[in-house]
């Protein structure tokens, strides 16, 4: 890998030489290090813990290791650990990934790609002062399809809810 192939960690722009060196040693050196130290423990292990809790610390020293050392992204790290812990027996794999499908974890997903897409959408921080400002933004930015028969008459089932006063529009058919 040449030097000017090492990315900035922090995006701060370029490395210097010295930091580009350092970058491709460290992580180098933890591709090495991490599977070498759960070799080590799985090979010697703790004295006063059972097999498996032996085994869950040769997965969390590689883990640590290489989320200390970013040999590879991180979201590959953060499955590395459920996975070697039903490689190496640990624990099953449904107990295992379950944390991966909590329904806080799809919560979090969710508004994390509704805040990406609003920041695509508009390219400037959006102040709400009331709830008729919300029910523009819902109007002018998520709302984009043309809603026609059915999806029209929601709409103003939603005007009726939202306490919209007669002949006043919250949401309406307009893109």
């Amino acid at each position: 890998m040449a030097s000017s192939d090492v990315p900035d960690p922090h995006g701060q722009g370029g490395l210097s030489t010295a930091e580009q060196r350092f970058e491709r040693v460290r992580r180098t050196l933890g591709l090495v290090a991490g599977p070498l130290a759960t070799l080590t423990l799985l090979a010697f292990p703790l004295a006063g813990l059972s097999a498996p809790a032996a085994r869950l610390a040769g997965v969390l020293s590689w883990v640590v290791v290489w989320w200390i050392c970013e040999p590879v992204p991180l979201p590959v790290t953060a499955v590395l650990g459920p996975a070697l812990m039903v490689i190496l027996g640990v624990v099953k794999p449904k107990a295992a990934f379950a944390p991966f499908g909590d329904p806080v974890i799809f919560l979090f997903l969710g508004g994390f790609l509704l805040a990406e897409a609003m920041s695509v959408r508009r390219e400037r921080a959006v102040l709400l002062s009331s709830d008729k400002d919300l029910m523009q933004l819902v109007n002018e930015n998520i709302l984009m399809l043309r809603p026609t028969g059915k999806g029209l008459d929601a709409l103003r089932r939603c005007d009726a809810a939202f306490g919209a006063a007669e002949g006043e529009v919250l949401f309406d058919d307009r893109c």
